[in-house]
């Protein structure tokens, strides 16, 4: 709190302090992952839609941080009338939700409701699931089982315990698709990823877009709701258009997971090909060539950085004077990557985010960003 500048006043509402430390804190870190806890079915009254409730307690399915933002930052710009304006691109609108929400796992003495779990999977496969392309390449199926998993898979994640991309493929066809077999469940090939399918860190409604997108959200989407990639924000965020005739504002209704847009595709586009986001040993996302050659923390979609900023892989606190941005291969070995910071050579300011990801750095690349004022 301190370093955010916070002093109590107890004159104030719980809805002011909540927006003040909101405000305070996008505003100090130039991150808007606390809209991942924003849920506009529960906004208590007075509260702002990007304004978390701190006082309820948030379960797992609000979904983990992942890259949908490309790695970017921003704060905020205020609003005269309390609300506020940030920086994203609208991807697409909702155009079909299923009625039937997934139910949270129950484990007890007697038994489980992974049955019931299975079944809402059941009713959610959209029509033409074995045949149809996806609209971000590959497979309606192949997005499906991503989907549902939330991506959790060992290619990307490495995790031993995740299965990987051709055992949740396995496994769905198995137990899931068109009722699956309940048996086979709890065979060790198996159980991977049905483990995942059960997990609470799943978001309970699914959702189809207008250009045949995939999505899954704790939050209760509806029919015109648009998804937006908000850099800044590591998960999708589901906007509610407030429109009227001289205004165009929008309330959060919360997070979601879009199969295909969870690694920057909605800022930078598809990754090129032969080239793969995975997670590497310090939780932060990385780049790898697809025959394992190659791990970078360069993302391969990004421009030149501008020519008065050097990228280093030496010690962000090294005053000396003797390194000129020629550290890499000193200080990488082998698959391991060493942390990386920028120098901007003008000014001599030293930061560990990438230059080209700020707002700013975004248009000069000449990404399209849209304005979204916030209610």
């Amino acid at each position: 709190m301190s370093a955010l500048h916070i002093a109590p006043d107890y004159s104030l509402t719980p809805a002011q302090v909540y927006k003040d430390m909101t405000l305070r804190y996008i505003a100090r870190f130039q991150t808007l992952d606390l809209f991942r806890s924003c849920d506009l079915e529960t906004c208590p009254p007075g509260f702002s839609s990007f304004v978390p409730d701190y006082a309820s307690p948030k379960s797992e399915s609000r979904l983990f941080t992942v890259h949908a933002h490309a790695g970017s930052q921003q704060s905020y710009v205020g609003t005269g009338d309390g609300g506020i304006v940030v920086r994203g691109v609208n991807v697409d609108g909702v155009c079909k939700v299923s009625p039937a929400r997934k139910p949270l796992a129950v484990r007890t003495h007697e038994g489980d409701n992974h049955a019931d779990i299975i079944a809402t999977y059941r009713a959610w496969e959209p029509p033409g699931l074995m045949e149809s392309p996806y609209p971000l390449g590959g497979t309606l199926l192949d997005a499906f089982v991503l989907l549902l998993s939330n991506g959790f898979c060992k290619d990307a994640y490495y995790d031993g315990h995740l299965p990987t991309f051709a055992e949740s493929c396995d496994t769905f066809t198995a137990c899931v698709w068109s009722g699956g077999d309940a048996e086979l469940r709890t065979e060790p090939s198996h159980r991977a990823y049905v483990n995942e399918l059960t997990s609470d860190r799943r978001g309970e409604v699914f959702f189809t877009t207008e250009k045949g997108y995939l999505g899954v959200s704790p939050a209760s989407v509806k029919a015109g709701d648009v998804v937006a990639i908000l850099a800044g924000a590591s998960v999708p965020i589901v906007l509610r258009p407030q429109h009227t005739l001289d205004t165009r504002k929008y309330q959060i209704v919360g997070p979601c997971y879009i199969q295909g847009l969870m690694l920057g595709e909605g800022l930078l586009g598809s990754l090129p090909p032969g080239w793969m986001g995975v997670m590497h040993e310090t939780r932060k996302w990385c780049f790898q060539t697809t025959d394992s050659a190659l791990r970078t923390w360069e993302d391969p979609r990004l421009w030149s950085l501008p020519g008065h900023w050097q990228a280093h892989f030496c010690d962000i606190e090294n005053k000396g004077e003797s390194c000129q941005g020629a550290c890499e291969i000193e200080y990488v070995r082998g698959a391991r990557l060493a942390d990386r910071w920028f120098l901007d050579m003008m000014s001599g300011e030293r930061r560990r985010e990438d230059p080209r990801l700020t707002i700013e750095g975004l248009e000069e690349g000449r990404v399209v960003l849209e304005a979204f004022e916030l209610v």
